[in-house]
Parts: C-alpha cells; sequence; structure tokens
C-alpha cells in the first residue's frame, strides 16, 4: 500500500509485522487523504533473520535457519481516488538439519530455497471515512531446482477499513492464499489501527507478507524518541515449498512456519530516508512436512521454541 511521505516506514523483516502508518492516512494527526496529497513513493528493504538451532520433540533432529528477505516498493496516485501499487519480493532462505532421520531416505529435508513474487494492489479512497484495498500476488515457492510450473504460489487481500475518528480505524481483510500441495487458505482478519496516545500506537490484523506466506497478528509501538521507536509483537505464518529432484522420497515439501513469532522490536530513523529495525524474538512453534508426489506424509517433525533475531534497513527513494 501507498504511504504518505512523513508517516513511519511500513515494514519488518518478522515475515510482516508492520511499522507506523500503513497505508494512506495513517498517523496520529491524519484523517484520510486524498491521492494528490500523497506523492509517488518508493522504497526498497533488506533484511536478515536468523532463527536459531532448535530441537526436534521426542528426537535428537535440530533445525536453526537463516532467512535474506528484500522488497522493492512503488505506488503512484491513479487520479483523485484511487493508488496503484506494486511489489518486487524475494526471501533466499538457509536451512540446516541435523540428525533428520524423521524424513527417511530422503537426507535433508531442505537445504536452500527461494521464494520471489510479484504484487499489484489498488487503494479506493471512497470518502474521508471510507477506503477500499484490492490486492493480489503470484509468485515460485521451491528450491531452485524444483519445478517450475509445479512451484507457483499465489494469492490475494479484499479490504475495507474505517476512520472512526483521527486516531482510530477499524477493518477487515478476507485474504486468499494458495500453497504447494496443500488446501488453499481463506480466511478473514478484522484489523484496527489505534492512536493510543502521542507516545502509543496499536495495529491489528494483516501483517505485511513476505512471499509465499500469509501473516497476521498484533503489534504495540512505543515512540520513545523522535527517532527510535520500540515495540512488542505476536504473528503467524504459514508457508511452503516445491522440493527439487534431490529426495528420494518427497517431491514437494512444506514448511510451516516459523509460526507463532513474538518479541520485541527497535526502529531507529537514522535520517528521514533511512529505517534500521531489529528484533530480538521467539519462534514459538514450528513443523516441517514432507510429502511424497502422491501427497502423502513421509515425514513430519514439530521443533521446540528457540530464539530468533533480525536486523532490516528500509530505503525511501
Amino acid at each position: 500500500p501507498a504511504q504518505p511521505a512523513d508517516d513511519q516506514p511500513d515494514f519488518d523483516p518478522i515475515a510482516g509485522i508492520p511499522g507506523r502508518g500503513a497505508g494512506p492516512g495513517a498517523g496520529p494527526e491524519a484523517g484520510p487523504r486524498i491521492a494528490p496529497q500523497i506523492p509517488t513513493t518508493a522504497s526498497l528493504f533488506a533484511g536478515v533473520i536468523y532463527d536459531g538451532s532448535s530441537d526436534a520433540n521426542g528426537s535428537a533432529a535440530e533445525i536453526s535457519s537463516v532467512r535474506f528477505p528484500v522488497r522493492f516498493q512503488y505506488a503512484t496516485p491513479l487520479n483523485n481516488q484511487n493508488i496503484l501499487g506494486v511489489s518486487l519480493n524475494q526471501v533466499s532462505s538457509f536451512y540446516d538439519f541435523q540428525e533428520s532421520a524423521a524424513f527417511p531416505g530422503s537426507g535433508d529435508p531442505l537445504d536452500y530455497a527461494l521464494a520471489a513474487n510479484v504484487g499489484l494492489s489498488l487503494i479506493h479512497l471512497y470518502d474521508r471515512q471510507w477506503r477500499f484495498i484490492a490486492a493480489a500476488n503470484i509468485g515460485f515457492s521451491g528450491e531452485i531446482d524444483a519445478d517450475f510450473q509445479d512451484s507457483i504460489v499465489g494469492g490475494g487481500i479484499l479490504g475495507a477499513r474505517y476512520q472512526v475518528n483521527p486516531d482510530l480505524s477499524i477493518g477487515a481483510n478476507l485474504i486468499v492464499q494458495t500453497r504447494i500441495q496443500n488446501d488453499t487458505v481463506i480466511f478473514p482478519v478484522p484489523t484496527v489501527d489505534w492512536q493510543i496516545s502521542d507516545y502509543w500506537n496499536l495495529q491489528l490484523g494483516t501483517l505485511n507478507q513476505l512471499p509465499g506466506t500469509v501473516t497476521g497478528g498484533l503489534a504495540v509501538t512505543h515512540d520513545l524518541t523522535d527517532t527510535i521507536d520500540i515495540g512488542g509483537f505476536v504473528g503467524g505464518a504459514l508457508g511452503g515449498y516445491r522440493l527439487g529432484g534431490g529426495h528420494t522420497t518427497g517431491s514437494s515439501g512444506q514448511h510451516k512456519g516459523p509460526a507463532n513469532p513474538q518479541g520485541t522490536f527497535l526502529t531507529y530513523d537514522y535520517s528521514p530516508n533511512v529505517s534500521i529495525r531489529g528484533s530480538v524474538h521467539a519462534v514459538v512453534w514450528r513443523e516441517i512436512t514432507l510429502r511424497s508426489t502422491g501427497g502423502g506424509s513421509v515425514g513430519e517433525v514439530e521443533y521446540q521454541p528457540t530464539l530468533a533475531a533480525s536486523l532490516g534497513v528500509q530505503i525511501k527513494l
């Protein structure tokens, strides 16, 4: 979604925890704005997420991972009521499995995976209280040698938001997302953006999405100084990868998670155009499932909670 130049950046490497100003008209002093007041904007985000080593329940298996998300966003007003947004996204993920005997004959279920997509969105400013959004994305989610057609995933969002007063907006989004060799998920998500006071903000609902994932949750932000925000979040994510030809018993993999990441974050506005965000959080639940060509389960492992950390930089171009 587009965002005014004077709002806080809307980004986060943690599978999408939102920053302040998640869309046009957000912010404590702003009611809904008409498109001519929102300039054409572009931004580039890059980050790293490290999920620490986690033991499997009931076995000696362990898993750790490092992910590198990169996102480019562009938004421009089409007229005085409609804003067009374009995003290019990718996440390169590296996994390290130890004692992965729960997946017989397949070796490590995953080593390097790529998720990449392109997204389009349209925001319609109906009046100074109502705005509507329609968004869609399509992309690739799998190992590099995975079959391309079988690795295509896509989804979309239909949503509405009502500005109750300058400090509070409420709404709902309907999310649709396909998944690798699994049922398409369709579910509604309520949204709240509440500027509680001059220093506190609460956001609930659909969070920024990494390619191939469905995310949602709650974030609370405190303006510590003019350039530093701190906060806490709890969220969830679903995703999956198509495996390549190097697995003797599995041809597709579903990675459920990391799900339920929760913890604290800090955002530092280095300059008007550069923001840095870091977090220390816990991955409360994680599950890896390996499926055969026919869809049957080859192996499934749940992993114990683990600590994680992230660091990201967003530059307004």
